[in-house]
């Protein structure tokens, strides 16, 4: 977590010609400063931002301002809204704070059920938490962890539990902030020699490559549990299309469900690739190929062919 403090200060000492970044306005606050918070805000990015305001203490200062223009100044400056910003790593108060909350929350999920965390915006730490309580103490059938800047180093975190795991089902990871790395910690842990039980995988919207699909890719061909994997909105191309297609037609026959919808497929190898998967694949019931940059004469091509299957939905326009 990152803290960002927005201080008003009136009292402080500039001290911009003493330092070596002469275009910055940097205040040194003097010892004894007493401040009030006014607002608390929390930002995109595991960002917070805290805005502090300078008032009146009875206490003495160590050393005192030395001249009244300079108070006169500083004030001006105060009221120009100049602020004084201190970033400050893992703030340890509002984690405090945040951690009490999320225990509360999941004091209240029921053992072998669906936890729902969406747009919490967990910190390693917090995931760790969530692991710990809700994978494996309660035992959770479905975790909804959707929007929670979770990053590659949670997605490491969970990776852990699910190699013990043997109640979760249902992992849901969209909108986050994964990449390859993450996605390559998660598809470690769920290959077939881990034992995992998890069915469905969400990863849509978490800027993987084709890197990540070779990591999904490698995962499916010993993996027999997963039946649906939703990939929508990442930056999968042409090559991770080949990769998907060519282990679900000589390896995986247990994927029910792929959703690969908003990724860009321009080449036509992509639709030779999706033809063959189409007719070899028994196992699959749904497609989701919308807004993927086909062919028109390509779509057409799938469209038959999806026709023709018995129990499958082909999504495409």
């Amino acid at each position: 977590a990152r803290t960002l403090f927005v201080i008003d200060c009136i009292k402080g000492k500039n001290i911009q010609n003493h330092s070596r970044f002469k275009k910055e306005n940097e205040i040194l606050l003097l010892p004894a400063t007493h401040v009030k918070v006014i607002s608390y805000e929390q930002q995109p990015n595991n960002l917070h931002v805290i805005h502090l305001q300078e008032i009146e203490s009875s206490d003495i200062l160590l050393e005192s301002v030395s001249a009244e223009k300079e108070i006169q100044d500083l004030k001006k400056m105060s009221i120009r809204k100049i602020k004084l910003r201190t970033l400050i790593m893992s703030s340890m108060i509002i984690g405090h704070y945040r951690n009490t909350k999320l225990k509360a929350y999941m004091q209240q999920c029921k053992s072998e059920s669906e936890a729902h965390l969406n747009g919490r915006r967990l910190s390693n730490s917090e995931v760790e938490v969530v692991v710990q309580e809700l994978i494996q103490e309660k035992k959770c059938r479905s975790l909804f962890l959707r929007d929670s800047h979770i990053t590659s180093e949670g997605a490491l975190i969970i990776s852990e539990a699910l190699r013990k795991n043997n109640t979760l089902e249902g992992l849901f990871l969209a909108h986050n902030q994964l990449g390859d790395d993450g996605t390559k910690y998660l598809a470690e842990a769920l290959d077939g020699n881990k034992n995992s039980t998890i069915k469905q995988l969400s990863l849509c919207d978490n800027g993987i490559t084709d890197k990540g699909i070779e990591y999904l890719a490698r995962m499916l061909e010993s993996n027999a549990a997963l039946t649906h994997l939703w990939l929508a909105s990442n930056k999968i191309s042409d090559q991770g299309l080949e990769l998907l297609s060519e282990v679900l037609i000589n390896k995986n026959n247990t994927l029910q469900v792929l959703s690969l919808e908003w990724n860009k497929f321009h080449s036509a190898t992509s639709i030779t690739n999706l033809v063959g998967l189409l007719k070899i694949n028994k196992s699959l019931t749904t497609l989701n190929l919308e807004n993927c940059r086909l062919s028109a004469s390509g779509v057409e091509q799938l469209k038959i062919l999806a026709r023709r299957k018995k129990n499958f939905e082909l999504l495409i326009h």
